[in-house]
C-alpha cells in the first residue's frame, strides 16, 4: 500500500481495494492477466489475418473486371485462324445483321494465349518452366481481368524482342526492368531460344493457381511472363487461342447463355471448348476462399478468447469464496451491494487491462507476420507493413468485456453472502464428504492417492468442471484441426495413389496418337504412354463441386485396358468384364448426393452439348469427385475425331452436275441450322450461300445433284442464306444440308479416329520421387521440342505435394490458433491446482504428519490434473469431430465424405498428456515442497 499511501489524491477505496487484491496475489495475477493476454493476442492477430487478406482483395479485385465465362480452347489441327475475325463475331452485342441471340447481352469477349514455356537467366545453364501470356490485344488494352504497370517500367514494344514479368515472378528469380531472359519455345523446325529484355513488371491480381482443365493446379502469378501478340506469334510460330472469356452485362445472362456460349464457339469459329468455368464477379471464388479462411480464423479466435473468459470465471469464483469473510465486514462497515460488485468486477477489468495491453502490439505484429506467409497461397500481394485498426479495437473491447462478463456470475451470487453468513464462514466446506459418492469412490479398486484424487476433484467439483470446459475447448480445437489436416492428407494420397501414371502431358495443338506415344515412349525412362481426354462437365441436377463451387468437374477420360488407375468399384462391374463398354463410372460422393445408382443415367453437358451417358460403375472415393468415360468416347463426343464428319464443321467437296468445279459441302445439326438459318432443314433439302446461287444460277425451290464417291443424292433449295462478312475468309460459297443427308451421302459413319488431347506417362523406375519423375520430364519435353511440339506436363506425384503442403500450411495456421487455445486450458489447469495447493495447505501437513513423502503428496495433484485432462479429452472427441465439420463446412467443403482418422484422437491424447503433466508438474512440485510446520502457520 505504500504507493497508494504516497499518491492518495483521487484514489478510491474501491481502487485501493482492487490494487491490493491484485498485488496480494501475483502468481494469480499473472496467470489470469497472460491467459487474457493469449485470447487477445489471437483474436488481434487472426483478425488482423482476416481485415488485411480481405482489404487487399478488395482494393486489387474489381468485380467489374472480372470474366464471367471462361473457356479453354484448343485449335483442331494447324489451321490458320483470324482471331480479330473470331473475335469480332463474338463480341457483336445487338449489332445489325447479327445472327446469334446468345451474345445479345454479351459485355466484352477476349481472347487469350496461355501457353508454357521455358526461361532462363542469361547466366544460368538450367531451364525453368513458366507461363507465356499473351492477348489477342495489346497488353495496355486488355479489359477482362487485366494486369498493372509498376512504375519505373514500360509497356512491352511490339517487335522489339521485350517482355514484362510478373512482379511476384521478378521477386523469386531475381529479375529487374533492364535484365535480359532467354525464352525457349518450338520453332518450325527445330528449337529456338531467344533473348528479351525485361521491359516492366506488371502485377496481376487475377492470376491464381486454380482448376486447370486437367484437374490440376495451373500456373500461378509467379511464373507469368507477358508479351505483345506479334511476340507471341514469332515465339510460338502460332497465335492460336487457348482461353476464350467473356462478360455480360449481368451474371443471370451468363448462366443462362453458358452452354449456348460454348456451343456458339464450337460452331462459329474454329476453336473447339474442352474446358469451362463459370464465376460470379460479385461472389466469386477468389473471395469465397478468403471469406471462408477469414471465417475459420474468426471461429478459433473467439474459442481463445471465450476459454480464457473460462478462467476468470474459476479464479473469481475462488476469490468471492476466499473473501466472504471481508465481504460481510466490508457490509457491516456500510459498504453496499453496488460497492462489493463494483470492487470485484474491478478486479476482473484489471486483469483483462493487464492482458490486453501488452496483447494489442504484438498481435499487430503478428498478424503481420502471418498474413505474409498465408498471402502466396491466396496469390497476394501484402505490400509494406500494414496493420487494422478494427482488429485492435475488436481485441481491445473483448480483453476488456470478456474478464468482465465472466466475473459478472460468481460476483452476483458471491457479494449476497450476509453477515450472519461471513462472520460464522470457517473456510471449511463439509457439504460434500461422506454419503453414497464417498463410499462408491472408497470401493474403487484403485491406489489410495487416485481415490483420494477423486474424491477431492467431486468436493470441489464447480471448479474442476469449469477448468474442464477450458480444457476441452482447447483438446476439440486442437483435435479437430489435425483430424481435418489428417484427413485431407490421406485422401490427396489414396486419390493420387490409384494413378498408375506418373505425369500427364497436355499438348498445345492436337497430336496424333501414334506419333505421341512413339515419340515419348522413346525417351529414357518411360515404360509407357496411354491416351486420354481431358475436358470439364457440367453435372445437372442438384450438385455443387467443393472446386471452384460449382457443378463443373475435370473429367480424365481413359483407356481401361491401359491400367493408368486401379478401380475399386463399390457398384457396378464398370469395365472389368467389357472394356469397351460405353457408360460412364462416378464416384461414391458424387452418386451419394445426386441418389442415382448403377444402371441409371447421367444427366451432362460435356462443350455444350447435352448427354445423359448409363453409369455402369461406382468408385470408392472421399475426397475428389471423378467422372470416367472412355477416352474415345469422350472425345467423339466434344469432337476430337479426325478422317470423319464432323457437324458444322467438315467441308466435303461434292461432284455437281452439269458443274465442272466441285461443290463444298457442310452438314449442319439443329445447333448448326438454328445459327446459319434459324429452323430445321427437311430431309433431301439444302440451303446454299447467295454467292453460289448466284454464280450457279439457282433459287429456292430448285433441284440439284450431288455425288461423293460413289453415292448421288437430289436435294431442293430450302434457302439461300448471307455468309457474315466476318466469315467470308474462313467459310467457301456453297451448300450445306442436314447432317445426316451428309453421312448417308458419304457413306460413313458419324464417329471415326479419335484423338486424344492429354497422354497418360507412366515410368519405368518403381516408387519413382518428384525428383524422378522432374527429370524424364525434362527429357520428354526436350524431344517434343525437338519435334516442334510444346504443351504442358503435370507431374502428379509434385501435384500431391503441392496440394498437401497448401493444405499443411493452412492447417499450421489454424493449430497456431489451436495452440494458443491448448494454452490457455493448461494456464487454467496450472491455476486450478495452484488454487487446490494453496486451499489444502492444512490437509497437505496432515498428510505429512501421518508420513506421506513427498512423491506421495506431488502424486496426489498430478492424477487430480490427468483425471481432468481425462475427462476433457474424453468430451473433446465428439465436439472435434463437429468443429471439424464445421471448419469444413466454412472452406465450402460439406460435400465431401470426411471420415474422422483415428489417428487425430491417439495424437489429441498425446497432446493431453503433455499439457496436463506440463500444467500439473509446478503445482505438484509446490504441494511436495511444503512442510508441516509451513502449514500449521497457514491460516
Amino acid at each position: 500500500m505504500d504507493f497508494l499511501d504516497r499518491f492518495d489524491v483521487g484514489v478510491t477505496t474501491h481502487q485501493r481495494k482492487i490494487v491490493a487484491d491484485i498485488r496480494a496475489r501475483k502468481g494469480r495475477t499473472f496467470l489470469v492477466s497472460f491467459s487474457i493476454f493469449i485470447g487477445v493476442l489471437s483474436v488481434v492477430s487472426l483478425f488482423t489475418v482476416r481485415d488485411l487478406i480481405m482489404q487487399q482483395f478488395a482494393a486489387d479485385i474489381q468485380p467489374s473486371q472480372l470474366s464471367m465465362i471462361d473457356v479453354w480452347v484448343n485449335l483442331p489441327n494447324d489451321m490458320d485462324v483470324d482471331n480479330a475475325a473470331v473475335l469480332a463475331t463474338l463480341n457483336r452485342q445487338d449489332a445489325v445483321g447479327q445472327q446469334f441471340d446468345i451474345l445479345n447481352g454479351i459485355e466484352r469477349v477476349e481472347g487469350w494465349v496461355y501457353t508454357p514455356i521455358a526461361f532462363r537467366h542469361v547466366d544460368d545453364d538450367e531451364f525453368i518452366e513458366g507461363e507465356l501470356r499473351s492477348y489477342a490485344t495489346p497488353l495496355d488494352a486488355v479489359q477482362i481481368e487485366p494486369m498493372r504497370l509498376i512504375a519505373g517500367g514500360a509497356w512491352p514494344a511490339p517487335g522489339q524482342r521485350q517482355v514484362a514479368l510478373e512482379t511476384r515472378m521478378a521477386d523469386r528469380y531475381g529479375f529487374a526492368v533492364g535484365d535480359k531472359i532467354v525464352l525457349r519455345a518450338a520453332g518450325a523446325d527445330d528449337v529456338d531460344e531467344t533473348t528479351y529484355t525485361v521491359s516492366g513488371l506488371v502485377f496481376h491480381p487475377y492470376i491464381i493457381r486454380g482448376a486447370s482443365p486437367t484437374g490440376g493446379v495451373s500456373f500461378g502469378p509467379a511464373d507469368g511472363i507477358y508479351v505483345q501478340p506479334q511476340d507471341a506469334q514469332a515465339l510460338l510460330n502460332s497465335m492460336a487461342l487457348t482461353r476464350i472469356v467473356a462478360r455480360y452485362e449481368n451474371f443471370a445472362l451468363a448462366e443462362q447463355n453458358f452452354n449456348a456460349f460454348q456451343n456458339l464457339i464450337a460452331q462459329a469459329t474454329p476453336y473447339l471448348p474442352v474446358f469451362a468455368v463459370i464465376d460470379e464477379p460479385a461472389n466469386n471464388s477468389q473471395q469465397q476462399t478468403a471469406t471462408s479462411l477469414g471465417n475459420v480464423l474468426t471461429l478459433l479466435a473467439l474459442v481463445t478468447i471465450v476459454d480464457a473468459g473460462f478462467l476468470v470465471f474459476n479464479i473469481v469464483s475462488t476469490i468471492m469464496v476466499e473473501q466472504r469473510r471481508q465481504i460481510g465486514i466490508m457490509t457491516s462497515l456500510g459498504a453496499s451491494g453496488l460497492d462489493n460488485f463494483i470492487i470485484y468486477i474491478g478486479t476482473a477489468f484489471v486483469y483483462g487491462f493487464i492482458g490486453t495491453l501488452p496483447a494489442l502490439p504484438l498481435g499487430i505484429f503478428a498478424g503481420y507476420l502471418a498474413t505474409l506467409s498465408i498471402a502466396p497461397l491466396l496469390d497476394i500481394l501484402i505490400e509494406g507493413f500494414r496493420w487494422s485498426s478494427s482488429a485492435v479495437i475488436i481485441g481491445a473491447v473483448l480483453g476488456l468485456s470478456v474478464p468482465v462478463i465472466a466475473a459478472i456470475i460468481p460476483v452476483y451470487h458471491g457479494i449476497r453472502v450476509t453477515i450472519i453468513e461471513a462472520i460464522t464462514d470457517f473456510g471449511i466446506d463439509t457439504s460434500h464428504y461422506g454419503g453414497r459418492a464417498a463410499r462408491l469412490i472408497a470401493a474403487l479398486p484403485l491406489p489410495i492417492n487416485a481415490r483420494q484424487a477423486i474424491a477431492n476433484l467431486i468436493r470441489k467439483r464447480r471448479r474442476p468442471m469449469v477448468t474442464g470446459t477450458s480444457l476441452m475447448l482447447a483438446m476439440a480445437a486442437f483435435m479437430g484441426v489435425i483430424s481435418v489436416s489428417i484427413f485431407f492428407n490421406a485422401a490427396f494420397a489414396e486419390t493420387f495413389g490409384r494413378f498408375n501414371s506418373q505425369f500427364l502431358i497436355i499438348p498445345a495443338r492436337l497430336q496424333p496418337f501414334e506419333m505421341m506415344q512413339a515419340l515419348v515412349e522413346s525417351v529414357e525412362g518411360v515404360e509407357a504412354v496411354a491416351p486420354g481426354t481431358f475436358v470439364t462437365v457440367q453435372i445437372q441436377g442438384d450438385y455443387i463441386n467443393f472446386i471452384g463451387r460449382s457443378n463443373r468437374i475435370a473429367s480424365l477420360s481413359l483407356e481401361p485396358t491401359a491400367n493408368v488407375y486401379d478401380f475399386e468399384y463399390i457398384a457396378g462391374e464398370g469395365w472389368s468384364n467389357d472394356p469397351t463398354r460405353s457408360g460412364v463410372v462416378i464416384t461414391e460422393p458424387m452418386a451419394n448426393r445426386l441418389g442415382l445408382e448403377v444402371g441409371d443415367s447421367i444427366p451432362v453437358v460435356v462443350s455444350g452439348r447435352a448427354i445423359a451417358p448409363e453409369i455402369i460403375g461406382i468408385q470408392r472415393e472421399a475426397f475428389f469427385d471423378q467422372f470416367f468415360l472412355r477416352w474415345q468416347e469422350m472425345a467423339r463426343l466434344i469432337g476430337l475425331t479426325r478422317n470423319a464428319p464432323q457437324p458444322n464443321q467438315t467441308i466435303i467437296m461434292a461432284r455437281m452436275a452439269e458443274r465442272d468445279a466441285d461443290v463444298p459441302v457442310v452438314g449442319l445439326d439443329d445447333v448448326g441450322l438454328s445459327i446459319a438459318w434459324g429452323r430445321p432443314l427437311l430431309g433431301h433439302h439444302a440451303i446454299i450461300t447467295a454467292g453460289f446461287a448466284a454464280d450457279e444460277n439457282l433459287a429456292v425451290g430448285d433441284v440439284m445433284q450431288l455425288t461423293i464417291g460413289d453415292n448421288t443424292g437430289t436435294f431442293t433449295v430450302a434457302g439461300v442464306i448471307e455468309i457474315p462478312p466476318q466469315f467470308r475468309d474462313l467459310i467457301p460459297e456453297g451448300v450445306a444440308l442436314n447432317f445426316a443427308d451428309l453421312v448417308a451421302l458419304m457413306g460413313d459413319a458419324v464417329g471415326g479416329e479419335p484423338i486424344p488431347n492429354g497422354y497418360f506417362v507412366r515410368l519405368a523406375k518403381p516408387n519413382p520421387t518428384v525428383s524422378d519423375v522432374d527429370a524424364v520430364i525434362a527429357r520428354v519435353k526436350q524431344a517434343m521440342l525437338e519435334q516442334g511440339v510444346t504443351g504442358r506436363f503435370q507431374n502428379q506425384l509434385a501435384q500431391a505435394e503441392q496440394l498437401n503442403a497448401v493444405v499443411n500450411q493452412l492447417t499450421t495456421v489454424l493449430l497456431v490458433a489451436a495452440v494458443l487455445i491448448a494454452a490457455v486450458g493448461a494456464v487454467a489447469l496450472l491455476t486450478t491446482l495452484s488454487l487446490s495447493v494453496f486451499e489444502r495447505q492444512k490437509e497437505i501437513g496432515i498428510m505429512r504428519s501421518i508420513g506421506a513423502d513427498s512423491l506421495t503428496v506431488a502424486v496426489q495433484f498430478f492424477l487430480e490434473g490427468l483425471i481432468v485432462g481425462l475427462l476433457a479429452w474424453l468430451l473433446a472427441i465428439p465436439l472435434s469431430y463437429v468443429l471439424a465439420l464445421t471448419v469444413i463446412d466454412t472452406f465450402g467443403l460439406e460435400n465431401i465424405a470426411f471420415r474422422y482418422p483415428p489417428s487425430a484422437l491417439l495424437i489429441g491424447f498425446a497432446g493431453m498428456l503433455v499439457l496436463t503433466t506440463i500444467a500439473s508438474f509446478v503445482p505438484a512440485l509446490n504441494a511436495a515442497r511444503k512442510t508441516v510446520a509451513e502449514v500449521i502457520r497457514y491460516q
